[in-house]
Order: structure tokens, then C-alpha cells, then sequence
């Protein structure tokens, strides 16, 4: 199934850009599969899209920990101290240890422009499903994105 994903403007632009193919965070949708689009939002705009590709959880404490995070430090274009306070810093995640995060694997990304396009749907906190169905509030919301899709060249 396809989201809209809350992101800064800054990350977006680089996931669009190519030079960003690994975004990190601290969940992963359950019906979110390889293939699946992901529509980029991010202060008031909607930046662009791209293809999920797949995730990789984060290992348990330890030294594969610290190689997971060194490896997909790069791709993800932060620092690995970044990484690292990102996905294991929150009290929730330090209290037992377990695994906090994942590195989202995203391709084809497709850039709507420098200005990105006016996003007028619902409020997005971390990201929301996209149905076949329309959105109770934002009934063309869904010919919305596929008009996107379809519409805008990579």
C-alpha cells in the first residue's frame, strides 16, 4: 500500500536528488511492501515520490550494531553519531535494548520541481496510507497522487 511520508525538506530534496537511498526511522508501516510508492511531504509541499525497495531492521546492542549503523551512515547522509541518537536515544527504545529502528531502502526517485507542489491533504505526522478508496476528508486526494504518478517525468 503507498504512503505519504512527513519528512524535512532537506531530506526529501536529497532522497530526490539520488544522493540519499537509505531513510532511517524508527518504525515500519506493516503494510508497507517492496514496490510500494512513497509521496515525500514536507512543509506545506509535496516534493516528490519514489519506490520502497525494501527495509532492514536494526541488530540487537553490540558490534553488529555499530557495523549496521557505519554501513548505512553513508547512504542515509547522516553522520553515524546522528544514526546512532536517531534510532537508540529515545527512552523507549534505551529501556529495553531491542532493536529501534530500520533503514528504509528507497529507488526511482521522481522530484516535482524546486518548489514542489502545493499539499492541501490531510495532516501527516509521520506518514498515512493512501487507499483505492477515497479519503473521507479529502476525497480527491487518491486521483491526486496518481495524477502525480503518471504525470511528472523521473
Amino acid at each position: 500500500m503507498n504512503i505519504i511520508l512527513a519528512i524535512k525538506p532537506d531530506y526529501a530534496a536529497a532522497i530526490l536528488a539520488g544522493t540519499k537511498t537509505v531513510e532511517l526511522r524508527s518504525y515500519l508501516p506493516r503494510n508497507l511492501h517492496p514496490g510500494d510508492t512513497i509521496f515525500l511531504v514536507g512543509g506545506g509541499r509535496m516534493w516528490g515520490h519514489c519506490t520502497f525497495a525494501g527495509a532492514t531492521p536494526m541488530p540487537p546492542p553490540g558490534i553488529c550494531r555499530e557495523r549496521w549503523l557505519e554501513s548505512i551512515a553513508t547512504p542515509a547522509a547522516v553522520p553515524v553519531s546522528v544514526a546512532r541518537q536517531y534510532l537508540t536515544g529515545s527512552p523507549r527504545h534505551s529501556t529495553t535494548g531491542a532493536a529501534a529502528g530500520y533503514a528504509w531502502h528507497v529507488r526511482y526517485p521522481v522530484h516535482y520541481g524546486t518548489n514542489g507542489r502545493a499539499y492541501h491533504g490531510p495532516t501527516v505526522q509521520k506518514f498515512i496510507y493512501t487507499a483505492n478508496e477515497p479519503h473521507p476528508k479529502h476525497p480527491q486526494l487518491e486521483n491526486y497522487l496518481l495524477y502525480l504518478k503518471t504525470h511528472t517525468t523521473p
